[in-house]
Protein backbone atom coordinates (compact mmCIF):
# COMPACT_ATOMS: atom_id res chain seq x y z
CA UNK A 1 0.00 0.00 0.00
CA UNK A 2 3.12 2.21 0.69
CA UNK A 3 4.33 1.56 -2.81
CA UNK A 4 1.31 2.40 -4.16
CA UNK A 5 0.53 5.25 -2.56
CA UNK A 6 4.30 5.93 -3.19
CA UNK A 7 3.90 5.30 -6.95
CA UNK A 8 0.78 7.24 -6.56
CA UNK A 9 2.43 10.06 -4.98
CA UNK A 10 5.19 9.58 -7.55
CA UNK A 11 2.82 9.36 -10.28
CA UNK A 12 1.06 12.32 -8.62
CA UNK A 13 4.46 13.91 -8.63
CA UNK A 14 5.54 13.22 -12.22
CA UNK A 15 1.73 14.30 -13.28
CA UNK A 16 2.35 17.80 -10.63
CA UNK A 17 5.43 18.04 -12.43
CA UNK A 18 4.38 17.20 -15.62
CA UNK A 19 1.61 19.68 -15.34
CA UNK A 20 4.38 21.62 -13.80
CA UNK A 21 6.07 21.38 -16.76
CA UNK A 22 3.41 22.00 -18.74
CA UNK A 23 2.18 25.04 -17.26
CA UNK A 24 5.69 25.83 -17.67
CA UNK A 25 6.30 25.11 -21.04
CA UNK A 26 2.42 26.87 -21.81
CA UNK A 27 3.63 30.21 -19.98
CA UNK A 28 7.28 29.55 -21.57
CA UNK A 29 4.78 29.25 -24.79
CA UNK A 30 2.63 32.19 -23.96
CA UNK A 31 6.16 34.25 -23.31
CA UNK A 32 7.69 33.01 -26.26
CA UNK A 33 4.31 33.86 -28.13
CA UNK A 34 3.79 37.52 -25.91
CA UNK A 35 7.76 37.62 -26.93
CA UNK A 36 6.58 36.89 -30.17
CA UNK A 37 3.69 39.13 -30.25
CA UNK A 38 5.69 41.80 -28.70
CA UNK A 39 8.67 41.62 -31.09
CA UNK A 40 6.09 41.71 -33.43
CA UNK A 41 4.35 44.66 -32.18
CA UNK A 42 7.61 46.41 -32.12
CA UNK A 43 8.42 45.35 -35.79
CA UNK A 44 5.56 47.01 -36.65
CA UNK A 45 6.20 50.01 -34.72
CA UNK A 46 9.25 50.09 -35.70
CA UNK A 47 7.78 49.72 -39.58
CA UNK A 48 5.09 52.71 -38.66
CA UNK A 49 7.54 54.58 -37.50
CA UNK A 50 9.75 54.40 -40.38
CA UNK A 51 6.46 54.52 -42.37
CA UNK A 52 5.94 57.73 -40.66
CA UNK A 53 9.41 58.74 -41.25
CA UNK A 54 9.09 58.21 -44.68
CA UNK A 55 5.96 59.88 -45.03
CA UNK A 56 7.48 62.81 -42.96
CA UNK A 57 10.75 62.60 -45.41
CA UNK A 58 8.16 62.22 -48.14
CA UNK A 59 6.19 65.40 -47.14
CA UNK A 60 9.52 66.83 -46.18
CA UNK A 61 10.50 66.28 -49.76
CA UNK A 62 7.71 67.37 -51.64
CA UNK A 63 7.62 70.64 -49.14
CA UNK A 64 11.08 71.42 -50.57
CA UNK A 65 10.26 70.46 -54.12
CA UNK A 66 7.34 72.76 -53.72
CA UNK A 67 9.85 75.20 -51.71
CA UNK A 68 12.04 75.00 -54.71
CA UNK A 69 9.48 74.90 -57.28
CA UNK A 70 7.97 78.52 -55.89
CA UNK A 71 11.44 79.76 -55.50
CA UNK A 72 12.33 78.71 -59.10
CA UNK A 73 8.76 80.45 -59.94
CA UNK A 74 9.64 83.54 -58.24
CA UNK A 75 13.18 83.63 -60.13
CA UNK A 76 11.34 82.90 -63.26
CA UNK A 77 9.06 85.99 -62.83
CA UNK A 78 11.80 88.26 -60.96
CA UNK A 79 13.56 87.08 -64.63
CA UNK A 80 10.73 87.50 -66.36
CA UNK A 81 9.88 90.70 -65.15
CA UNK A 82 13.62 91.93 -65.80
CA UNK A 83 13.51 91.01 -69.32
CA UNK A 84 9.89 92.89 -69.59
CA UNK A 85 11.14 95.81 -67.84
CA UNK A 86 14.51 95.32 -70.08
CA UNK A 87 12.25 95.20 -73.25
CA UNK A 88 9.97 98.03 -72.21
CA UNK A 89 13.07 100.46 -71.13
CA UNK A 90 13.80 101.88 -74.41
CA UNK A 91 9.94 102.08 -74.36
CA UNK A 92 9.97 103.54 -70.61
CA UNK A 93 12.84 105.85 -72.23
CA UNK A 94 11.27 107.11 -75.61
CA UNK A 95 7.99 107.82 -72.79
CA UNK A 96 10.86 109.85 -70.70
CA UNK A 97 11.90 111.28 -73.67
CA UNK A 98 8.64 112.27 -75.21
CA UNK A 99 7.48 113.57 -71.38
CA UNK A 100 10.64 115.19 -70.94
CA UNK A 101 10.37 116.94 -74.34
CA UNK A 102 6.39 117.59 -73.56
CA UNK A 103 7.48 119.27 -70.23
CA UNK A 104 9.74 121.21 -72.39
CA UNK A 105 7.28 122.03 -74.74
CA UNK A 106 4.77 123.21 -71.76
CA UNK A 107 7.71 125.04 -70.35
CA UNK A 108 8.50 126.81 -73.44
CA UNK A 109 4.62 127.64 -73.63
CA UNK A 110 4.96 128.82 -70.48
CA UNK A 111 7.43 131.11 -70.86
CA UNK A 112 6.17 132.27 -73.89
CA UNK A 113 2.67 132.71 -72.44
CA UNK A 114 4.62 134.85 -69.44
CA UNK A 115 6.27 136.73 -72.14
CA UNK A 116 3.17 137.62 -73.91
CA UNK A 117 1.49 138.22 -70.63
CA UNK A 118 4.24 140.66 -69.72
CA UNK A 119 4.46 142.41 -73.14
CA UNK A 120 0.31 142.53 -73.08
CA UNK A 121 0.64 144.56 -69.50
CA UNK A 122 3.18 146.58 -70.14
CA UNK A 123 1.17 147.55 -73.88
CA UNK A 124 -1.96 148.14 -71.95
CA UNK A 125 -0.18 150.30 -69.24
CA UNK A 126 1.73 152.32 -72.18
CA UNK A 127 -1.58 152.90 -74.38
CA UNK A 128 -3.44 153.70 -71.25
CA UNK A 129 -0.29 156.50 -70.54
CA UNK A 130 -0.87 157.51 -74.37
CA UNK A 131 -4.55 157.57 -74.06
CA UNK A 132 -4.60 159.50 -70.95
CA UNK A 133 -1.68 161.97 -71.91
CA UNK A 134 -3.99 162.45 -75.17
CA UNK A 135 -7.22 163.11 -73.24
CA UNK A 136 -5.23 165.41 -70.63
CA UNK A 137 -3.55 166.91 -73.72
CA UNK A 138 -6.94 167.80 -75.65
CA UNK A 139 -9.58 167.79 -73.34
CA UNK A 140 -8.10 169.57 -70.15
CA UNK A 141 -4.55 170.90 -70.14
CA UNK A 142 -1.86 171.20 -72.68
CA UNK A 143 1.57 172.15 -71.93
CA UNK A 144 3.43 174.30 -74.93
CA UNK A 145 6.10 175.93 -75.93
CA UNK A 146 6.66 179.54 -76.84
CA UNK A 147 8.46 179.52 -80.39
CA UNK A 148 8.71 183.57 -81.25
CA UNK A 149 8.71 186.87 -79.49
CA UNK A 150 5.78 188.51 -80.54
CA UNK A 151 4.55 188.19 -76.96
CA UNK A 152 7.54 189.83 -75.34
CA UNK A 153 8.06 191.34 -72.58
CA UNK A 154 5.09 188.89 -71.27
CA UNK A 155 6.60 185.83 -73.12
CA UNK A 156 10.16 184.74 -73.99
CA UNK A 157 10.86 182.49 -76.65
CA UNK A 158 11.62 178.47 -75.06
CA UNK A 159 9.14 179.40 -72.23
CA UNK A 160 6.77 176.58 -71.46
CA UNK A 161 3.03 177.49 -70.77
CA UNK A 162 -0.02 175.13 -69.16
CA UNK A 163 -2.95 175.66 -71.24
CA UNK A 164 -6.82 175.44 -69.79
CA UNK A 165 -8.13 173.28 -72.89
CA UNK A 166 -11.30 172.56 -71.02
CA UNK A 167 -12.56 176.31 -69.62
CA UNK A 168 -13.96 177.85 -72.32
CA UNK A 169 -16.50 174.94 -72.65
CA UNK A 170 -18.62 176.75 -69.83
CA UNK A 171 -17.18 180.68 -70.20
CA UNK A 172 -17.01 182.79 -73.49
CA UNK A 173 -13.49 184.01 -74.28
CA UNK A 174 -12.47 187.36 -72.65
CA UNK A 175 -10.53 190.62 -73.48
CA UNK A 176 -7.04 190.13 -71.95
CA UNK A 177 -6.92 186.37 -72.43
CA UNK A 178 -3.75 184.92 -73.92
CA UNK A 179 -4.80 181.99 -76.23
CA UNK A 180 -2.95 179.75 -77.90
CA UNK A 181 -5.16 179.05 -81.42
CA UNK A 182 -4.48 177.29 -84.49
CA UNK A 183 -3.74 179.33 -87.83
CA UNK A 184 -6.15 179.09 -90.52
CA UNK A 185 -7.42 175.53 -88.92
CA UNK A 186 -10.48 174.51 -86.94
CA UNK A 187 -10.30 172.35 -83.79
CA UNK A 188 -12.66 170.41 -85.46
CA UNK A 189 -13.43 166.92 -83.80
CA UNK A 190 -11.79 164.51 -81.39
CA UNK A 191 -10.33 162.43 -84.29
CA UNK A 192 -8.64 165.86 -85.47
CA UNK A 193 -7.34 166.76 -81.83
CA UNK A 194 -6.26 162.88 -82.13
CA UNK A 195 -4.15 163.46 -85.30
CA UNK A 196 -2.62 166.90 -84.06
CA UNK A 197 -1.24 165.10 -81.09
CA UNK A 198 0.43 162.42 -83.69
CA UNK A 199 1.56 164.88 -85.23
CA UNK A 200 2.83 166.62 -82.26
CA UNK A 201 4.97 163.75 -81.30
CA UNK A 202 6.39 163.58 -84.57
CA UNK A 203 7.00 167.29 -84.23
CA UNK A 204 8.88 166.33 -81.18
CA UNK A 205 11.54 164.09 -83.41
CA UNK A 206 11.88 166.56 -85.61
CA UNK A 207 9.56 166.19 -87.79
CA UNK A 208 7.49 168.95 -90.18
CA UNK A 209 5.32 171.25 -88.48
CA UNK A 210 1.94 170.83 -89.67
CA UNK A 211 -0.29 172.70 -87.59
CA UNK A 212 0.91 176.46 -86.71
CA UNK A 213 -0.34 177.29 -83.17
CA UNK A 214 -0.31 181.20 -82.19
CA UNK A 215 -0.28 182.66 -78.93
CA UNK A 216 -2.09 185.98 -78.96
CA UNK A 217 -3.77 188.36 -76.63
CA UNK A 218 -7.37 189.31 -77.00
CA UNK A 219 -8.34 192.37 -77.98
CA UNK A 220 -11.81 192.27 -78.98
CA UNK A 221 -14.80 190.28 -78.75
CA UNK A 222 -18.14 190.06 -80.31
CA UNK A 223 -20.01 193.55 -80.83
CA UNK A 224 -16.59 195.18 -80.13
CA UNK A 225 -15.15 198.35 -82.34
CA UNK A 226 -11.32 198.25 -83.05
CA UNK A 227 -9.49 200.65 -84.41
CA UNK A 228 -5.73 202.13 -84.16
CA UNK A 229 -4.23 205.64 -84.31
CA UNK A 230 -1.54 207.31 -83.39
CA UNK A 231 0.23 204.11 -82.25
CA UNK A 232 -2.70 203.44 -80.21
CA UNK A 233 -5.08 200.44 -79.91
CA UNK A 234 -8.89 202.05 -79.78
CA UNK A 235 -11.77 200.07 -78.30
CA UNK A 236 -15.21 201.39 -79.08
CA UNK A 237 -13.31 205.07 -79.58
CA UNK A 238 -11.49 204.91 -76.39
CA UNK A 239 -8.46 204.04 -76.39
CA UNK A 240 -6.81 201.00 -74.35
CA UNK A 241 -4.78 201.05 -71.66
CA UNK A 242 -1.84 198.49 -72.46
CA UNK A 243 1.00 198.38 -69.58
CA UNK A 244 2.03 194.97 -70.95
CA UNK A 245 3.06 196.46 -74.88
CA UNK A 246 6.36 196.48 -75.92
CA UNK A 247 7.17 198.96 -79.06
CA UNK A 248 4.38 201.01 -81.34
CA UNK A 249 1.16 199.74 -82.19
CA UNK A 250 0.97 200.11 -85.76
CA UNK A 251 -1.76 199.19 -88.41
CA UNK A 252 -1.28 196.73 -90.93
CA UNK A 253 -2.85 195.07 -94.42
CA UNK A 254 -6.36 194.59 -92.31
CA UNK A 255 -8.61 197.19 -93.02
CA UNK A 256 -9.91 199.08 -89.73
CA UNK A 257 -11.71 200.20 -88.03
CA UNK A 258 -12.85 197.09 -87.44
CA UNK A 259 -16.18 195.20 -85.99
CA UNK A 260 -15.81 191.95 -84.32
CA UNK A 261 -18.53 189.54 -85.80
CA UNK A 262 -20.32 186.67 -84.22
CA UNK A 263 -17.92 184.11 -82.91
CA UNK A 264 -14.83 186.27 -83.98
CA UNK A 265 -12.17 187.70 -82.06
CA UNK A 266 -9.90 190.67 -82.26
CA UNK A 267 -5.90 189.54 -81.29
CA UNK A 268 -2.73 190.85 -80.72
CA UNK A 269 0.82 190.31 -79.89
CA UNK A 270 2.22 192.04 -76.77
CA UNK A 271 5.55 193.28 -78.86
CA UNK A 272 3.57 194.79 -81.37
CA UNK A 273 6.60 195.38 -83.89
CA UNK A 274 7.26 191.97 -84.46
CA UNK A 275 3.61 190.26 -83.95
CA UNK A 276 1.82 188.85 -86.73
CA UNK A 277 -1.75 188.91 -85.43
CA UNK A 278 -5.58 190.30 -86.15
CA UNK A 279 -3.24 193.39 -87.51
CA UNK A 280 -2.26 191.24 -90.76
CA UNK A 281 -4.83 188.04 -91.43
CA UNK A 282 -8.12 189.81 -89.66
CA UNK A 283 -9.75 188.48 -87.12
CA UNK A 284 -9.97 184.40 -86.02
CA UNK A 285 -12.86 182.47 -85.37
CA UNK A 286 -13.46 180.97 -81.70
CA UNK A 287 -13.10 177.77 -83.44
CA UNK A 288 -9.34 177.92 -83.68
CA UNK A 289 -9.19 178.53 -80.25
CA UNK A 290 -6.87 175.43 -78.46
CA UNK A 291 -7.06 176.73 -74.72
CA UNK A 292 -6.12 179.61 -72.73
CA UNK A 293 -2.48 180.12 -71.44
CA UNK A 294 -2.80 180.73 -67.59
CA UNK A 295 0.53 179.06 -66.01
CA UNK A 296 4.25 179.48 -66.91
CA UNK A 297 6.18 176.68 -65.98
CA UNK A 298 9.36 177.54 -67.16
CA UNK A 299 12.08 178.60 -66.49
CA UNK A 300 11.56 177.89 -62.97
CA UNK A 301 12.31 181.91 -61.44
CA UNK A 302 9.40 182.78 -63.79
CA UNK A 303 7.25 180.16 -63.03
CA UNK A 304 3.52 181.59 -62.39
CA UNK A 305 0.35 182.89 -63.04
CA UNK A 306 -0.23 184.88 -66.44
CA UNK A 307 -1.81 188.56 -66.76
Amino acid sequence: MKDKDSMIDSDNIKDSDSMSNNDNMSNNDNMSNNNGMTNQDNIINQDNIINQDNIINQDNIINQSNILNQDNRIDNEIRNNKDRLINKGGIIGEDNMIDKNSMADKDTMKNKKSIFREVKSWALILVGAFVFAFFINSEVLAKVTVQQSSMENTLFENQQLLVNEFGYNFKQPARGDIIIFLKDEKTGNILDEFKRYIDGIKENFGGEELHIRYVKRIIGIEGDVVDIKDGYVYLNGEKLEEPYVNGTTEPREFELPYTVGKNELFVLGDHREVSQDSRAFGPINTNQIMGKAFYRLFPLNKAGKLN
